[in-house]
């Protein structure tokens, strides 16, 4: 039974790490390894981006890129 929840878990780091992976944003990219991969709280994940980004700011910006992901209306909104 362990067995097959670690199975699970390295499952599902695979997904997370390929949909990070494809992002082609690489602003919200590295929020999202810092959010996702590294457990970073969001406050810490705008303090490592630095500028002036706030935690409630990266937090809106990744939430917006999944919804766009979801719904199949991918774009760069930087370009």
């Amino acid at each position: 039974e362990i067995l097959q929840q670690i199975k699970n878990v390295d499952y599902r780091l695979s997904k997370i790490n390929s949909f990070i992976s494809g992002c082609p944003d690489p602003f919200i990219k590295e929020m999202m390894i810092y959010k996702f991969t590294q457990m970073l709280s969001w406050e810490s994940v705008a303090n490592k981006i630095g500028g002036y980004n706030s935690a409630g700011s990266c937090r809106m910006l990744v939430n917006r890129y999944i919804e766009r992901y979801n719904r199949g209306k991918i774009f760069l909104p930087y370009s």
